[in-house]
C-alpha cells in the first residue's frame, strides 16, 4: 500500500464535530483513504460500535473489509460495514425483535429474489384477463423498474404517478402488486429502505436505541444515492454523528434508477444537520498515467453542472496509451472488424484476455464487436445480458424459420412452442390461452402445422375474431413464403428481410417500448444479427443448423474469454485494457431519451427532475468508461469517408466526445512531460503547446505537475499558445446451446492474426 498523499492525510485527520464531503476522482485511492480514516478513529479512542460504514454494493463492502484486515484491523475489531440494503435489513430485524414490526412470512432475497418478478408477471396477466389493462402493453421488466423507482423515492402505491409508454397501466400494476405482496406478508430488496425509514421515523425511541451511540457515519459512492437512501442517511446521522460522504459527481451514472447528483453537489455543502461541512478533494489517480488523465479531464470539463477539480496522474512516468482506431467507412461493421483485429493482436502479444474488457453505453453498442469475435472464433462472455444472438428478439426470428421448415410436419410439443414464440412477436394481440387450446386440438387431431394455421383463418372453424383472423392470415402468408425460400435454398438474409417487411417486425419495439433507447437497443440487435447472418453466406436451412451450434465461448474457460459489459456494470472496477467500440453519435452519446419517470402525485404534478442535461449525463458515462483503463484504452470509430466516396445512406458520425478528448494535441504535449518534470528542458513542451494549442483547463492542469519548478507558470501564460475551439452540437435528446469440449491450447495460439488489409492505428 502506497504512502498517503497530503490530500489523503487531510481526509484521514478530518476534525471531529463537523461533516465532510470528499470528492474523489477515478482511481484516487478513496478506499485506502477511508480505511485509514477508520484506523485513525479507532486509534484515537472511538469505539467500533460508534462507527458505521455504508458501501455501494456487496463487492465494495467485501473489498473494504478485506482492506481493513490487510492493514491489521481484524474482523472482530472492525465497525459495522453495510450496504444500504443490509443496513436497512438489520434495522428491520431489530424492529422484529423489539416487537414493533411483524416478521414477514416471505423474504424475496437471494434465491427467492425471483419471486417479485413472478408476482409482477402474474399481476399483469390477471389485470389483462380482467380487462383493466390492454393485453401485451406492459413489459414486466419495465414494471419492475417503475416499482423500484417508486419505492426508491418512498412513494406508496396510492400516491404513485408516472410518465412513460404505459403510465396508467404501470400504476395499476404497482397498486395490485403491493396489495398482493402485503397479503402474502412478503418483502423484497426494494422494500428494505422504505420500511427501515418508516420505522426510524415512527419510533423515535427505537431509533435512539439503534443509533444514538453512533458518532461517525461514512457513506461511499454518495453521488449515486437516491431519495430514500438520503433520508436513511439523515436518520442514521441525526444530530449526534459526524457524516463523511465520499464520491465523485463526475461519475454519477445511475440517474435512470433514481440516483441524484443534487445530494453531493448541493445538499452536502454549507451547514447540514446542524454542523458545518468541510470540503476535501482526492485529485491524484493511481490507476493511469498523465495522457489518459488529461484526455479524460478534457472531456468531463465540458460539463457545466459539476464541481471543478483537477485530475492528475500520481506517477508522471506511468504510461497509459490512448488509441483511437479509425476506419473510413459508411457503416460501423468495418470499424468493428478493425477493432477486433486490435483486440486479437493485443491478446496474442500479452496472453492476457482476462485483463481486457469491452465497454459500451448500451449492449447494442457491443453487438458488432461480438459478431466480429464470433467470426474470428474469439471466445467471449457478456455480463448483464445474453449474447446478442440469444436474445428474445433474435431467437423469435429464427423461430419463424423453424416453423417454416416444419410447415408440413405434425404439430408436436416442439413446434407448438415455436408457434407460441412468434404469434405475438410482433404483437398481434392474440390470446395466449386461445392459441394454446387450438394447438392442443391440432396435436390431438394430428394436424400439420400448415393445417393448424389454415384452420385458424377459416371463419367456419376458427375460434378467433374477424380482426384476429386477418392478422393470422397475414402471418400464414409470411410462413408460406418462408417455406418456399427454405425449399429454394435462398440466402438467409432474404428470409429475414421477408419477415421484417411482411410483419412490420421492427415497429413492434417502438410500439411496445416507446421511442427511446430500450426500443432502439432491440432494433439494433435485430439489424446487427441480420448483418451477421448475411456475413455467413449460408442458405436458410444451413444457417439454422449453424445458429443452433453457435457457442460464444467456443468451449474455453472463463479466464480465456473477453469480457463484454456496459459502463454501468464497470463502476468501481479497473482493467488493464479497455475497448470502447462504435464511439459515434447515437451510441456515445445516446440521442434517444428514455421516457420512464415517476413521481408522487400528492406532492407535485410533474416528475422530479433528476438529470441536469442529457448530454452531460452521457458525457459522464464516457468519462467513467475511459477511466477504467490502467495500461491502454482503445476506442473504435467509423470516420466519414473521403469526399465523393459517400453513398446515399447517411454515414455514421464520430462521437463529439472524441473531439473533446483532443487525443493528438494532448499526446504531443504529454510525451515531453516526464522529462520536463524530471528537470529536463521545458522548450519541447512549449513548442508542442504552440503548435497544437491547449485549453485553459489543460494549461492549469500542467501546472500541477510542476509544483516547485520556476518558469512553468510564465510558460503557461505565453500568449502564443492558441486555445482549442469548442464543438457546438445539440444537447437535446430525440424523444440451451451445444457446448464443445474445452481445448487444450489457448485459443489465440491458433487464430490468424494477419489483417485482411492494411489499417491505420491512430494514437
Amino acid at each position: 500500500m502506497h504512502a498517503l498523499t497530503t490530500e489523503q492525510q487531510a481526509v484521514v485527520n478530518h476534525p471531529a464535530g463537523s461533516h465532510a464531503r470528499v470528492l474523489a476522482v477515478a482511481g484516487s485511492g478513496k478506499t485506502t483513504t477511508m480505511v485509514h480514516r477508520i484506523m485513525h478513529l479507532l486509534g484515537t479512542g472511538v469505539t467500533r460500535s460508534a462507527v458505521q460504514v455504508v458501501m455501494f454494493n456487496v463487492l465494495a463492502r467485501k473489498q473494504f473489509a478485506d482492506k481493513l484486515t490487510d492493514i491489521g484491523c481484524t474482523p472482530r475489531e472492525q465497525p459495522a460495514i453495510d450496504t444500504f440494503h443490509s443496513c436497512a435489513y438489520r434495522i428491520i430485524k431489530r424492529a422484529i425483535d423489539a416487537g414493533i414490526y411483524a416478521a414477514p412470512k416471505e423474504q424475496w432475497i437471494e434465491d427467492d429474489s425471483e419471486q417479485a418478478r413472478l408476482l409482477v408477471h402474474r399481476v399483469v396477466q390477471n389485470l389483462e384477463r380482467e380487462g383493466v389493462i390492454q393485453p401485451n402493453t406492459v413489459d414486466v421488466e419495465l414494471a419492475l423498474s417503475a416499482i423500484g423507482l417508486w419505492k426508491g423515492e418512498l412513494i406508496p402505491a396510492e400516491r404513485a404517478h408516472a410518465a412513460c409508454s404505459g403510465d396508467s397501466a404501470l400504476i395499476d400494476v404497482y397498486v395490485r402488486f403491493e396489495h398482493e405482496r402485503e397479503q402474502r406478508q412478503a418483502i423484497g430488496f426494494d422494500d428494505f429502505v422504505p420500511i427501515a425509514v418508516n420505522l426510524l421515523r415512527t419510533h423515535v425511541s427505537f431509533r435512539q436505541q439503534c443509533f444514538g451511540h453512533l458518532r461517525h457515519l461514512i457513506v461511499d459512492e454518495y453521488q449515486d444515492i437516491n431519495a430514500g437512501q438520503q433520508v436513511l442517511v439523515e436518520l442514521l446521522a441525526g444530530t449526534h454523528a459526524d457524516l463523511m460522504v465520499v464520491g465523485d459527481d463526475d461519475q454519477t451514472i445511475y440517474e435512470w434508477r433514481g440516483a441524484r447528483p443534487d445530494f453531493i453537489l448541493q445538499y452536502m455543502t454549507g451547514t447540514v444537520l446542524g454542523r458545518a461541512v468541510c470540503d476535501y478533494t482526492l485529485s491524484h489517480s493511481f490507476r493511469f498515467g498523465p495522457l489518459l488523465a488529461q484526455t479524460a479531464l478534457n472531456v468531463i470539463a465540458n460539463n457545466t453542472v459539476r464541481v471543478a477539480k483537477p485530475l492528475t496522474a500520481h506517477a508522471v512516468q506511468q504510461s497509459t496509451d490512448v488509441f483511437v482506431v479509425r476506419e473510413q467507412a459508411e457503416q460501423s461493421t468495418e470499424s468493428d472488424q478493425m477493432l477486433c483485429q486490435q483486440l486479437l493482436s493485443l491478446v496474442q502479444r500479452t496472453g492476457e484476455p482476462q485483463h481486457i474488457v469491452v465497454l459500451g453505453r448500451t449492449f447494442s453498442q457491443l453487438q458488432g464487436l461480438e459478431a466480429a469475435c464470433l467470426h474470428r472464433r474469439i471466445p467471449y462472455r457478456v455480463l448483464g445480458r445474453r449474447p446478442f444472438f440469444e436474445r428474445r428478439e433474435v431467437a423469435a426470428l429464427v423461430d419463424y424459420l423453424h416453423i417454416a421448415a416444419d410447415w408440413q410436419h405434425t404439430v408436436d410439443a416442439d413446434n407448438a412452442a415455436l408457434v407460441l414464440s412468434i404469434v405475438n412477436m410482433p404483437n398481434r394481440f392474440l390470446s395466449a390461452d386461445t392459441m394454446k387450446a387450438a394447438l392442443r386440438d391440432a396435436k390431438a387431431q394430428q394436424r400439420t402445422v400448415a393445417e393448424f394455421f389454415h384452420t385458424l383463418v377459416d371463419p367456419t372453424q376458427s375460434p378467433l375474431t374477424r380482426v384476429a383472423r386477418e392478422r393470422m392470415r397475414d402471418l400464414t402468408d409470411t410462413l408460406i413464403r418462408l417455406n418456399e425460400l427454405w425449399r429454394q435454398t435462398q440466402p438467409v438474409q432474404v428470409a429475414f428481410q421477408t419477415i421484417l417487411s411482411t410483419t412490420n417486425y421492427l415497429a413492434h419495439f417502438t410500439n411496445y417500448y416507446g421511442n427511446g433507447s430500450e426500443s432502439s437497443d432491440r432494433v439494433s440487435c435485430v439489424t446487427q444479427f441480420i448483418e451477421f447472418a448475411k456475413s455467413t453466406g449460408l442458405a436458410v436451412g444451413d444457417f439454422v443448423t449453424h445458429f443452433l451450434a453457435l457457442n460464444h465461448t467456443f468451449g474455453y474457460p472463463e479466464e480465456q474469454q473477453i469480457l463484454f459489459t456496459t459502463v454501468y456494470r464497470s463502476k468501481g472496477l479497473e482493467y488493464d485494457y479497455v475497448f470502447i467500440p462504435r464511439a459515434q453519435e447515437g451510441y456515445m452519446p445516446v440521442l434517444l431519451s428514455d421516457t420512464l419517470q415517476v413521481w408522487d402525485k400528492a406532492h407535485t404534478s410533474r416528475p422530479i427532475r433528476i438529470s441536469s442535461d442529457n448530454i452531460e449525463m452521457e458525457r459522464r458515462l464516457f468519462y467513467v468508461a475511459m477511466t477504467r483503463a490502467k495500461r491502454a484504452l482503445y476506442i473504435g470509430v467509423s470516420a466519414p469517408p473521403p469526399s465523393g466516396d459517400a453513398i446515399e445512406s447517411k454515414p455514421v458520425e464520430p462521437s463529439r466526445f472524441l473531439h473533446e478528448m483532443h487525443v493528438e494535441p494532448t499526446a504531443a504535449v504529454m510525451r515531453h512531460l516526464a522529462a520536463a518534470v524530471a528537470g529536463g528542458t521545458l522548450l519541447h513542451m512549449l513548442e508542442a503547446l504552440k503548435e497544437h494549442g491547449a485549453s485553459d483547463v489543460f494549461l492549469q492542469q500542467l501546472l500541477r505537475y510542476f509544483t516547485d519548478r520556476p518558469g512553468v507558470a510564465r510558460m503557461i501564460g505565453n500568449e502564443r499558445i492558441p486555445r482549442w475551439s469548442p464543438i457546438v452540437r445539440s444537447t437535446s435528446p430525440v424523444p440451451v446451446r451445444r457446448k464443445s469440449k474445452a481445448p487444450m491450447l489457448p485459443w489465440w495460439s491458433s487464430v490468424d492474426v494477419s489483417p485482411s488489409t492494411d489499417r491505420e492505428e491512430e494514437r
